[in-house]
């Protein structure tokens, strides 16, 4: 998968010790999402366990990017239980990257 890909990349290559640390937690919380796919029988069931995972400290800011996280969620689900035929991994990556840059808006906003 692109996404863990992409974060064991920015883990192995980044200088940065903020983003190597934020990519290290964020395979994390995408590890627990992949079993929340497999333990919710609904994508409205997904989303609400998949919301708080510590995607902001403490998750206190997290209602503040919902609704592209709620996106990224979806897409996610929608490649795990349907596979990677077509353009889902595509969507998936693009809704990653709209859910970190309005997620670090917020973070910066937190310095």
């Amino acid at each position: 998968m692109q996404l863990i890909e992409h974060l064991n990349a920015l883990i192995d290559h980044s200088n940065s010790y903020v983003q190597v640390q934020l990519a290290k937690e964020d395979l994390q919380r995408i590890i627990k999402l992949e079993a929340l796919v497999h333990e919710c029988a609904s994508l409205e069931d997904l989303i609400k366990a998949g919301l708080y995972l510590g995607w902001t400290s403490g998750d206190l800011r997290t209602h503040e990017i919902a609704e592209p996280l709620k996106n990224f969620i979806a897409a996610y689900r929608e490649l795990e239980v349907h596979g990677p035929p077509g353009d889902r991994e595509a969507k998936m990556m693009d809704a990653w990257r709209k859910f970190h840059a309005e997620r670090m808006v917020k973070l910066i906003h937190c310095l």
